[in-house]
């Protein structure tokens, strides 16, 4: 599922009501896969997104260690609306497979960029 879009998508985790309890939550949720597109710019259009977050699974350690490396771009600081999202299509679908979300969001930029 892509989740792009730019300040409501960009909605932090942490900033979320219960957020710190969301991720204290996540080892409940490890059908979650996430993945995170850099914040880049390009003149034109490219063949790849460039990735700030890899595929990864969702447990309490992956969503909740903030990476001086990573700035904003980890679980604990990324879009709280695509992750709460992965896991209503959890629940709600009683899904046997991993659920892949895909954060593309950039907040503050216009709707052109």
């Amino acid at each position: 599922w892509l989740c792009s879009g730019q300040s409501n998508m960009a909605f932090l985790l942490e900033n979320a009501f219960d957020g710190a309890a969301e991720a204290r939550r996540a080892d409940l949720f490890p059908a979650i896969r996430y993945a995170t597109v850099a914040k880049v710019t390009a003149d034109a259009p490219q063949a790849d997104a460039p990735m700030r977050q890899n595929w990864s699974v969702g447990s309490s350690a992956t969503i909740s260690q903030p990476d001086a490396d990573v700035a904003d771009d980890d679980w604990l600081y990324n879009s709280a609306v695509c992750y709460l999202y992965a896991q209503e299509l959890l629940l709600g679908l009683n899904a046997s497979v991993a659920i892949g979300v895909l954060a593309s969001d950039w907040g503050g930029t216009d709707i052109e960029s």
